[in-house]
Protein backbone atom coordinates (compact mmCIF):
# COMPACT_ATOMS: atom_id res chain seq x y z
CA UNK A 1 0.00 0.00 0.00
CA UNK A 2 1.41 3.29 -0.78
CA UNK A 3 2.00 5.30 2.59
CA UNK A 4 0.64 9.09 3.13
CA UNK A 5 4.63 10.12 3.14
CA UNK A 6 4.91 8.89 -0.01
CA UNK A 7 1.99 10.36 -1.47
CA UNK A 8 2.34 13.83 -0.28
CA UNK A 9 5.73 13.69 -1.50
CA UNK A 10 4.24 13.29 -4.65
CA UNK A 11 1.92 15.76 -4.49
CA UNK A 12 4.02 18.54 -3.82
CA UNK A 13 6.34 17.73 -7.32
CA UNK A 14 5.59 19.83 -10.55
CA UNK A 15 5.13 16.67 -12.28
CA UNK A 16 1.55 16.18 -14.27
CA UNK A 17 -0.98 14.11 -12.07
CA UNK A 18 -3.24 11.27 -13.76
CA UNK A 19 -6.52 12.19 -11.88
CA UNK A 20 -10.35 11.13 -12.15
CA UNK A 21 -13.14 12.94 -11.28
CA UNK A 22 -15.97 11.23 -9.24
CA UNK A 23 -18.74 13.62 -8.53
CA UNK A 24 -22.54 13.92 -7.96
CA UNK A 25 -22.73 16.78 -10.40
CA UNK A 26 -26.14 17.34 -10.51
CA UNK A 27 -26.41 17.73 -6.53
CA UNK A 28 -25.00 21.52 -7.25
CA UNK A 29 -22.64 23.54 -8.88
CA UNK A 30 -19.50 23.24 -7.82
CA UNK A 31 -19.03 19.72 -8.66
CA UNK A 32 -18.98 21.15 -12.17
CA UNK A 33 -17.00 23.91 -12.21
CA UNK A 34 -14.20 21.89 -9.89
CA UNK A 35 -14.22 19.49 -13.65
CA UNK A 36 -13.76 22.19 -15.16
CA UNK A 37 -10.95 23.56 -12.80
CA UNK A 38 -9.01 19.66 -13.33
CA UNK A 39 -9.72 20.43 -17.19
CA UNK A 40 -8.29 23.34 -17.50
CA UNK A 41 -5.37 22.61 -14.83
CA UNK A 42 -2.38 21.87 -16.68
CA UNK A 43 -1.00 19.82 -13.97
CA UNK A 44 -3.74 17.01 -13.90
CA UNK A 45 -4.38 14.80 -16.84
CA UNK A 46 -7.89 13.48 -16.46
CA UNK A 47 -8.23 9.99 -17.00
CA UNK A 48 -11.66 9.22 -16.16
CA UNK A 49 -14.83 11.18 -15.25
CA UNK A 50 -17.41 9.45 -13.05
CA UNK A 51 -21.03 10.93 -12.17
CA UNK A 52 -22.37 9.58 -8.76
CA UNK A 53 -25.45 9.20 -7.40
CA UNK A 54 -26.08 12.09 -4.90
CA UNK A 55 -28.30 9.82 -1.94
CA UNK A 56 -31.02 10.78 1.02
CA UNK A 57 -32.13 7.86 2.48
CA UNK A 58 -32.83 3.93 1.31
CA UNK A 59 -35.83 5.66 -0.77
CA UNK A 60 -34.29 7.68 -3.26
CA UNK A 61 -34.09 6.62 -6.57
CA UNK A 62 -30.44 6.57 -6.86
CA UNK A 63 -30.30 5.48 -10.01
CA UNK A 64 -32.37 8.42 -11.48
CA UNK A 65 -30.09 10.68 -9.30
CA UNK A 66 -26.86 8.89 -10.83
CA UNK A 67 -28.24 9.94 -14.35
CA UNK A 68 -29.42 13.41 -13.81
CA UNK A 69 -25.16 13.54 -12.75
CA UNK A 70 -24.43 12.20 -15.88
CA UNK A 71 -26.26 14.25 -17.75
CA UNK A 72 -24.83 16.91 -15.75
CA UNK A 73 -21.15 15.62 -16.75
CA UNK A 74 -21.93 15.45 -20.44
CA UNK A 75 -22.73 19.06 -20.27
CA UNK A 76 -19.80 20.47 -18.77
CA UNK A 77 -17.89 18.80 -21.74
CA UNK A 78 -20.16 19.98 -23.86
CA UNK A 79 -19.91 23.36 -22.75
CA UNK A 80 -16.20 22.65 -22.37
CA UNK A 81 -15.83 21.64 -26.48
CA UNK A 82 -14.77 18.23 -25.29
CA UNK A 83 -16.12 15.43 -27.59
CA UNK A 84 -17.79 13.52 -25.06
CA UNK A 85 -18.34 9.98 -27.22
CA UNK A 86 -14.29 10.08 -27.56
CA UNK A 87 -13.62 10.50 -23.66
CA UNK A 88 -13.83 8.47 -20.61
CA UNK A 89 -17.08 9.36 -19.34
CA UNK A 90 -18.78 6.35 -16.91
CA UNK A 91 -21.70 6.17 -15.23
CA UNK A 92 -21.13 5.58 -11.36
CA UNK A 93 -22.86 3.64 -8.42
CA UNK A 94 -26.39 3.74 -8.61
CA UNK A 95 -26.90 1.98 -5.39
CA UNK A 96 -25.44 2.64 -2.00
CA UNK A 97 -22.67 0.36 -0.28
CA UNK A 98 -24.51 0.66 3.13
CA UNK A 99 -27.91 -0.52 1.47
CA UNK A 100 -26.40 -3.81 -0.33
CA UNK A 101 -26.58 -7.04 1.28
CA UNK A 102 -23.66 -7.84 3.55
CA UNK A 103 -22.36 -4.32 2.41
CA UNK A 104 -21.55 -5.44 -1.14
CA UNK A 105 -19.49 -3.28 -3.75
CA UNK A 106 -21.94 -1.34 -6.34
CA UNK A 107 -20.90 -2.25 -9.85
CA UNK A 108 -20.99 -0.15 -12.38
CA UNK A 109 -18.80 1.08 -15.06
CA UNK A 110 -17.22 4.11 -12.83
CA UNK A 111 -15.80 1.56 -10.93
CA UNK A 112 -14.48 -0.88 -13.65
CA UNK A 113 -12.39 1.84 -15.06
CA UNK A 114 -10.81 2.75 -11.69
CA UNK A 115 -9.46 -0.79 -11.33
CA UNK A 116 -8.22 -0.70 -15.24
CA UNK A 117 -6.94 2.34 -14.71
CA UNK A 118 -4.90 1.85 -11.31
CA UNK A 119 -4.12 -1.90 -13.13
CA UNK A 120 -2.51 0.34 -16.22
CA UNK A 121 -0.67 2.65 -14.15
CA UNK A 122 3.51 2.73 -14.57
CA UNK A 123 5.05 2.30 -11.37
CA UNK A 124 5.81 5.60 -10.29
CA UNK A 125 2.46 6.61 -11.21
CA UNK A 126 -0.14 7.31 -8.42
CA UNK A 127 -4.18 7.61 -9.88
CA UNK A 128 -5.39 10.40 -7.76
CA UNK A 129 -9.49 10.07 -7.11
CA UNK A 130 -11.50 13.25 -6.90
CA UNK A 131 -14.60 12.54 -4.89
CA UNK A 132 -16.47 15.40 -4.58
CA UNK A 133 -19.77 13.42 -3.67
CA UNK A 134 -20.40 10.12 -1.95
CA UNK A 135 -17.32 7.97 -1.95
CA UNK A 136 -19.22 4.82 -3.04
CA UNK A 137 -17.30 4.63 -6.50
CA UNK A 138 -13.90 3.95 -5.28
CA UNK A 139 -14.64 2.06 -2.12
CA UNK A 140 -16.65 -0.30 -4.33
CA UNK A 141 -13.81 -0.66 -6.79
CA UNK A 142 -11.14 -1.11 -4.21
CA UNK A 143 -13.68 -3.99 -2.78
CA UNK A 144 -13.84 -5.42 -5.76
CA UNK A 145 -10.23 -5.27 -6.25
CA UNK A 146 -8.37 -4.51 -3.13
CA UNK A 147 -5.24 -4.51 -5.10
CA UNK A 148 -5.48 -1.73 -6.43
CA UNK A 149 -4.24 0.27 -3.03
CA UNK A 150 -0.81 0.09 -3.71
CA UNK A 151 -1.76 2.72 -6.65
CA UNK A 152 -4.25 5.11 -5.97
CA UNK A 153 -5.07 7.91 -3.39
CA UNK A 154 -8.55 8.51 -2.88
CA UNK A 155 -8.90 12.81 -2.55
CA UNK A 156 -12.09 12.76 -0.38
CA UNK A 157 -14.15 16.03 0.43
CA UNK A 158 -15.99 13.98 2.93
CA UNK A 159 -16.84 14.76 6.45
CA UNK A 160 -16.20 17.60 9.16
CA UNK A 161 -13.51 19.13 11.42
CA UNK A 162 -11.87 16.13 14.15
CA UNK A 163 -13.01 18.00 17.11
CA UNK A 164 -15.15 18.00 20.68
CA UNK A 165 -18.13 18.53 18.79
CA UNK A 166 -17.80 15.55 16.34
CA UNK A 167 -16.15 13.48 18.85
CA UNK A 168 -19.01 14.10 21.12
CA UNK A 169 -22.19 15.31 19.16
CA UNK A 170 -20.96 13.19 15.73
CA UNK A 171 -20.75 14.36 12.36
CA UNK A 172 -23.44 14.82 10.04
CA UNK A 173 -21.75 15.74 6.75
CA UNK A 174 -23.57 15.48 3.80
CA UNK A 175 -21.11 13.26 1.34
CA UNK A 176 -20.13 11.07 4.57
CA UNK A 177 -23.79 10.13 5.36
CA UNK A 178 -24.89 9.78 2.02
CA UNK A 179 -22.88 5.98 1.38
CA UNK A 180 -22.88 5.84 5.42
CA UNK A 181 -21.21 2.74 5.40
CA UNK A 182 -18.91 3.38 2.36
CA UNK A 183 -17.02 6.08 4.17
CA UNK A 184 -16.45 3.65 7.22
CA UNK A 185 -14.59 1.71 5.35
CA UNK A 186 -12.80 4.47 3.07
CA UNK A 187 -11.59 5.67 6.77
CA UNK A 188 -11.29 1.66 7.99
CA UNK A 189 -9.81 0.21 5.30
CA UNK A 190 -6.06 0.41 3.78
CA UNK A 191 -7.27 2.50 0.96
CA UNK A 192 -4.77 5.71 0.84
CA UNK A 193 -6.12 8.72 1.34
CA UNK A 194 -6.08 12.71 1.40
CA UNK A 195 -9.24 13.86 3.23
CA UNK A 196 -11.11 17.07 2.96
CA UNK A 197 -12.60 18.46 5.77
CA UNK A 198 -16.20 20.20 5.23
CA UNK A 199 -16.81 21.76 8.65
CA UNK A 200 -15.33 24.36 9.83
CA UNK A 201 -11.51 25.80 8.90
CA UNK A 202 -12.67 23.26 6.12
CA UNK A 203 -13.35 23.27 2.68
CA UNK A 204 -16.58 25.73 3.27
CA UNK A 205 -14.12 28.83 3.26
CA UNK A 206 -13.90 28.34 -0.45
CA UNK A 207 -16.08 31.05 -1.85
CA UNK A 208 -16.88 32.90 -5.17
CA UNK A 209 -18.05 36.01 -5.90
CA UNK A 210 -21.06 37.73 -8.44
CA UNK A 211 -18.06 39.38 -9.86
CA UNK A 212 -15.61 35.82 -10.08
CA UNK A 213 -18.30 34.43 -12.55
CA UNK A 214 -18.43 37.74 -14.34
CA UNK A 215 -15.04 36.85 -15.35
CA UNK A 216 -16.91 33.51 -17.57
CA UNK A 217 -18.14 35.67 -19.89
CA UNK A 218 -21.00 38.98 -19.49
CA UNK A 219 -24.41 39.93 -20.91
CA UNK A 220 -25.60 36.71 -19.44
CA UNK A 221 -23.42 35.02 -22.61
CA UNK A 222 -21.52 32.40 -23.01
CA UNK A 223 -21.75 28.51 -22.39
CA UNK A 224 -20.26 28.62 -18.89
CA UNK A 225 -22.27 31.66 -17.95
CA UNK A 226 -25.47 30.23 -18.98
CA UNK A 227 -24.38 26.88 -17.34
CA UNK A 228 -24.12 28.42 -14.16
CA UNK A 229 -27.02 31.20 -14.14
CA UNK A 230 -29.74 29.49 -15.85
CA UNK A 231 -29.21 25.65 -15.19
CA UNK A 232 -27.53 25.02 -11.98
CA UNK A 233 -28.25 27.65 -9.48
CA UNK A 234 -31.85 28.65 -9.92
CA UNK A 235 -32.37 24.74 -8.94
CA UNK A 236 -30.48 24.29 -5.91
CA UNK A 237 -30.66 28.48 -4.05
CA UNK A 238 -34.38 29.29 -5.74
CA UNK A 239 -32.79 32.61 -6.98
CA UNK A 240 -34.04 34.36 -10.00
CA UNK A 241 -31.52 35.22 -13.49
CA UNK A 242 -32.32 39.00 -12.01
CA UNK A 243 -31.49 38.06 -8.10
CA UNK A 244 -27.70 37.62 -9.22
CA UNK A 245 -26.07 41.05 -8.05
CA UNK A 246 -22.80 42.40 -7.13
CA UNK A 247 -22.49 40.88 -4.01
CA UNK A 248 -23.57 38.16 -3.87
CA UNK A 249 -21.63 34.86 -3.43
CA UNK A 250 -21.48 31.16 -3.67
CA UNK A 251 -19.71 28.39 -1.16
CA UNK A 252 -17.64 26.54 -3.68
CA UNK A 253 -16.24 23.63 -1.04
CA UNK A 254 -15.51 20.84 -4.37
CA UNK A 255 -12.49 23.28 -5.69
CA UNK A 256 -10.86 22.11 -2.43
CA UNK A 257 -10.05 18.55 -4.08
CA UNK A 258 -9.09 20.30 -7.18
CA UNK A 259 -6.65 22.45 -5.41
CA UNK A 260 -5.18 20.06 -3.41
CA UNK A 261 -3.57 18.21 -7.15
CA UNK A 262 -2.89 21.74 -8.38
CA UNK A 263 -1.57 24.05 -5.74
CA UNK A 264 -1.37 21.91 -2.58
CA UNK A 265 0.52 24.63 -0.85
CA UNK A 266 -3.26 26.52 -0.86
CA UNK A 267 -3.87 24.65 2.80
CA UNK A 268 -2.91 22.89 5.68
CA UNK A 269 -2.03 19.23 4.06
CA UNK A 270 -0.88 17.08 7.75
CA UNK A 271 -0.43 13.35 8.29
CA UNK A 272 -2.04 12.09 10.94
CA UNK A 273 -3.97 8.28 12.21
CA UNK A 274 -7.54 8.12 10.53
CA UNK A 275 -10.55 8.90 12.59
CA UNK A 276 -12.59 6.15 13.46
CA UNK A 277 -16.36 6.84 12.32
CA UNK A 278 -18.65 4.62 14.83
CA UNK A 279 -21.85 3.54 13.78
CA UNK A 280 -23.80 6.63 15.49
CA UNK A 281 -21.74 9.30 13.52
CA UNK A 282 -19.04 10.66 15.69
CA UNK A 283 -15.44 9.78 15.30
CA UNK A 284 -13.08 8.74 17.88
CA UNK A 285 -9.34 8.19 17.91
CA UNK A 286 -6.69 5.29 17.73
CA UNK A 287 -3.11 6.74 17.10
CA UNK A 288 -2.92 2.63 15.69
CA UNK A 289 -5.54 3.07 12.57
CA UNK A 290 -3.76 3.75 9.37
CA UNK A 291 -2.26 7.09 8.51
CA UNK A 292 -3.91 9.62 6.26
CA UNK A 293 -3.19 13.00 4.75
CA UNK A 294 -5.37 15.67 6.26
CA UNK A 295 -6.69 18.83 4.31
CA UNK A 296 -7.82 22.29 6.54
CA UNK A 297 -7.46 26.01 6.17
CA UNK A 298 -7.68 26.42 2.37
CA UNK A 299 -7.04 29.59 1.04
CA UNK A 300 -9.98 30.55 -1.27
CA UNK A 301 -8.64 33.13 -2.70
CA UNK A 302 -5.79 31.66 -3.71
CA UNK A 303 -7.90 28.50 -4.88
CA UNK A 304 -10.17 30.54 -6.57
CA UNK A 305 -8.18 32.77 -8.75
CA UNK A 306 -6.28 29.27 -9.74
CA UNK A 307 -9.54 27.67 -10.44
CA UNK A 308 -10.63 31.15 -12.59
CA UNK A 309 -7.42 30.53 -14.40
CA UNK A 310 -7.99 26.63 -15.20
CA UNK A 311 -11.46 27.62 -16.38
CA UNK A 312 -10.81 30.47 -18.70
CA UNK A 313 -7.80 28.68 -20.41
CA UNK A 314 -10.56 25.30 -20.69
CA UNK A 315 -13.00 27.65 -22.29
CA UNK A 316 -10.07 29.59 -24.54
CA UNK A 317 -9.42 25.83 -25.89
CA UNK A 318 -12.63 25.26 -26.78
CA UNK A 319 -13.28 28.69 -28.31
CA UNK A 320 -9.97 27.61 -30.43
CA UNK A 321 -11.36 24.37 -31.79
Amino acid sequence: MLTAEQILKDIKTDKVKKVIIDGDFSAECDDQYTLAYALGCDKMNVVGVNASAHFDDKYVDTYSTMLKSYAEMLRVLHASGIDRNNFPCFMGSSTQVSHNIDFAPSDSPAARNIIKVAKEAAEDEIIYIITTGPCSCAVSAYLMDPSIADKICVVWLGGNEISERTMEKGCHEWNMYADFKASQILLSSDIPLLMLNAGPHGSGNIVMTYEDFQTFGSNWDGPWVEQFYSRVLPRTSGVTLAGYTHGWSKVMCDYAGAAAISIPDSMDLTIIPAPTLEDDGRYTLNPNNKLIIWGENPDSNAITADAIKCTKALIQRAKEQ
